[in-house]
């Protein structure tokens, strides 16, 4: 059998030409370290299908990046299920990449200050025993039928996780180390999936805000970085992920979603709802707040006129780090056009549990 030289080629010409998309992707992805993304960005953006250019990008990052982003590269890079990719697949990538753009935070992210085996996360008895008493309120909650208990349920779990904050804060003031030194504003990044990315959104703004973080959405994609103490911020996180994935449940299949379906009028009625969702897990989130400061004042008006100054300070450094990394940001408007939508958003809301996924201690706010 003879195989025609023109067959090999063209299988000549195809290698040479994919070897040269990769070689430009390499480039790109050079550029984009150098402007602040991290491999689990780029995955974010381009899925698993990017693994295998990440790997081969390492030596490029290693020479031309700061020993800071390498390490976040050698961290967040993985091995590739594959690596031979469509020669369709990488020019889209090779396409998508000039047009990715800044991340400024990057030096900020909380995973380049970690600090190993913190002993400050370790539960104490006490604390173990205020983690079971929340596990089983939420426990409860998720199980009865009678909305008024549930909200109770959840607000009392929201409360003592709130009481666990001001313990540490007081524990804190009495410790010299920690009242001259004080925690520097981090970022974290949480990466939000289509669809409702924007509404998404909102409701982890809403959370971060109640817990004196500020939080922003970088990218249509669906890339959000979270500001404010690194213990804030995991908080922050847990819960919202908890939250979030309720709010998907309650979405389809609250009283008023079929009814809308039918009416065909599924979109509006699920824009309506997670901005009511998102608007009333905030009154909830404020409600336990102000109720564990309030039992403080009642009990401890010293202590309670020490605590607010420092949450309040919280607050505003984690608005300033916002400000100073992202100077020319904007302000998102939402419109709720379905009633029956909005209405079921408040009743989903008043059904959430809040105490985030773990449901624990462990978690500092």
């Amino acid at each position: 059998m003879t195989i025609s030289p023109f067959s090999h080629d063209v299988s000549e010409a195809q290698d040479s030409y994919r070897r040269q998309l990769e070689e430009n992707i390499i480039s790109h992805l050079r550029f984009c370290a150098q402007r602040g993304w991290t491999p689990v960005d780029l995955r974010h953006e381009f899925s698993a299908d990017i693994d295998p250019l990440l790997f081969l990008a390492l030596p490029e990052i290693a020479y031309s990046c700061s020993e800071d982003m390498y390490s976040l590269w050698m961290e967040g890079t993985r091995p590739a299920a594959t690596n031979f990719l469509p020669v369709g697949t990488l020019e889209k990538i090779l396409i998508a990449l000039p047009q990715l753009g800044t991340l400024p935070d990057w030096d900020m992210l909380a995973e380049l200050h970690a600090v190993a085996n913190d002993p400050s996360t370790q539960l104490t008895p006490e604390q173990s025993k205020a983690h079971h008493r929340i596990t089983a309120l939420l426990k409860k909650a998720e199980s009865t039928n009678f909305e008024e208990e549930a909200e109770a349920l959840i607000l009392k779990a929201e409360t003592l996780r709130q009481q666990y904050r001001i313990e540490s804060l007081l524990i804190d003031s009495y410790n010299q180390d920690a009242k001259d030194s004080s925690t520097p504003i981090r970022a974290t990044r949480v990466y939000l999936e289509a669809p409702w990315i924007r509404h998404q959104f909102k409701l982890l703004n809403c959370v971060a805000r109640v817990h004196s973080c500020e939080g922003l959405l970088v990218t249509k994609s669906g890339i959000c970085t979270i500001f404010g103490e690194p213990d804030d911020v995991a908080h922050v996180v847990d819960l919202f992920n908890s939250l979030n994935r309720q709010r998907a449940h309650f979405m389809k299949t609250s009283s008023g979603a079929r009814q809308a379906q039918l009416n065909g009028e599924t979109s509006s009625y699920r824009r309506s709802f997670m901005i009511a969702y998102a608007y009333q897990i905030t009154q909830l989130l404020i409600i336990a707040k102000e109720e564990a400061l309030s039992d403080l004042a009642d009990h401890a008006p010293l202590a309670h006129n020490a605590i607010v100054p420092v949450l309040e300070d919280r607050g505003i450094r984690a608005q300033v780090a916002l400000k100073d990394t992202f100077p020319n940001i904007r302000n998102m408007t939402f419109r709720s056009t379905n009633s029956r939508g909005f209405t079921d958003g408040v009743i989903a809301a008043n059904n959430s549990h809040l105490g985030g996924e773990k449901a624990s201690l462990a978690d500092p706010f």
